[in-house]
């Protein structure tokens, strides 16, 4: 069986998941081979993919009845906490540097509000 959209112009443009001219850079990259030849490489893990919409689809009757503009706050926030959670799962520096750092503006907020009252 053959691919009845290889040749189209159309489909190629907008709906190949790996183009090789360099327009999708969150796709596709340009990555070198252990001889220092460069060749195309898919610039995502599928598999980390399919786990966060896994995860996701826990929250999807929250998520349907989001305008955009909220989806996209609630997406960006919970990406980041869910990273910085398996960040200090796995021991690395980051995670715990970030929850210091969020630790030292909780404590700086509660003293300029105690200093206004």
């Amino acid at each position: 069986m053959t691919c009845v959209y290889k040749l189209d112009e159309l489909c190629q443009k907008f709906c190949n998941p790996a183009p090789n001219d360099g327009s999708q850079p969150n796709l596709v990259i340009v990555a070198l081979d252990a001889q220092g030849q460069p060749y195309f490489k898919h610039a995502f893990n599928t598999q980390v993919c399919k786990q966060l919409n896994a995860w996701l689809v826990g929250f999807s009757a929250i998520l349907k009845r989001m305008t955009a503009c909220n989806f996209k706050w609630l997406i960006h926030v919970m990406l980041y906490y869910h990273t910085k959670i398996i960040l200090s799962k796995q021991g690395n520096g980051v995670g715990n540097m970030e929850a210091s750092r969020e630790d030292e503006v909780d404590e700086a907020e509660e003293s300029s509000t105690d200093d206004e009252d």
